[in-house]
């Protein structure tokens, strides 16, 4: 005999529904019946903005996808309503967070939306800046001192990149194992990744202005890592370019212009 879906165990449900993305929790939770909507008020269901199908360092890291779980607000306020409704049901406990759903455009509230990130969210371990196009130094520093388990972060395209910025994080978050950076990636940022988090094991660079120098500097610095996506750099792609590098000892898994190798090899 079948079991009806409103039958299942609290606990189970909960499980099912974490395991959606959060656009699909909202309306396939709460408007079901009264045992769906029961299970959806766990907190465990709203910790995550990602389905838990989906491994961190895929969605933060080594995609140059977004996930966007609902459209952007009308307003500042529906935004940072909206934001604070997730913190509520997840009871503070977020882990993993986009940021670009909650910002608006005219007028912005990225350093609104940071700061109360910084308020509210202290187990925070995953983070989003991605279309943060106008975050504050100031205010994405008041993040990383706030929420010092943070352990992958994607600052693509987002304004909220600094030397300064990256030297906070060495300072402040010790678990940090992954930084993603699509766009503008000057010299003095590439020194502070070699220098401040050389405990680093996960970059994706991709389609950023990397030169061979700043590359050079972050291969000499992150001694520990794992994963480099270099894709579209323009700068550091040529042949001539890559085989300076002392990729061996690093047995580093490299991304280059589609082609995927677990070491660069002598003969390219």
């Amino acid at each position: 005999m079948e079991r009806p879906w409103d039958a299942l165990p609290r606990p189970l449900l909960t499980v099912i529904f974490s395991k959606l993305s959060l656009e699909d929790r909202l309306p396939a939770t709460f408007l079901v019946c009264r045992g769906w909507a029961d299970a959806a008020n766990d907190p465990q269901c709203w910790q995550s903005m990602l389905p838990e199908a989906i491994s961190p360092e895929d969605a933060f890291i080594k995609t140059l996808d977004t996930l966007h779980p609902f459209p952007r607000p009308v307003d500042s306020f529906d935004a940072l309503s909206r934001l604070r409704n997730l913190v509520r049901r997840a009871e503070g406990r977020i882990t993993a967070l986009y940021i670009s759903p909650f910002l608006t455009n005219k007028p912005s509230n990225d350093d609104e939306i940071l700061r109360y990130v910084a308020e509210s969210c202290p187990h925070l371990k995953y983070l989003s800046l991605q279309g943060s196009f106008s975050g504050s130094e100031a205010a994405i520093i008041e993040v990383i001192h706030s929420c010092r388990k943070l352990e992958l972060l994607d600052f693509s395209f987002s304004t909220c990149f600094s030397d300064v910025v990256l030297e906070e994080l060495g300072s402040c978050c010790p678990n940090l194992c992954g930084i993603k950076r699509c766009g503008d990636l000057y010299y003095s940022e590439a020194y502070a990744i070699g220098w401040n988090l050389s405990q680093v094991k996960l970059l994706n660079l991709a389609w950023s202005s990397l030169c061979s120098r700043g590359l050079s500097t972050i291969v000499s610095g992150c001694h520990g890592l794992e994963y480099l996506d270099i894709t579209g750099c323009s700068s550091t792609n040529s042949i001539d370019t890559m085989r300076d590098y002392p990729w061996e000892p690093l047995g580093c898994y490299i991304a280059m212009r589609g082609i995927v190798c677990s070491s660069m090899p002598t003969d390219i």
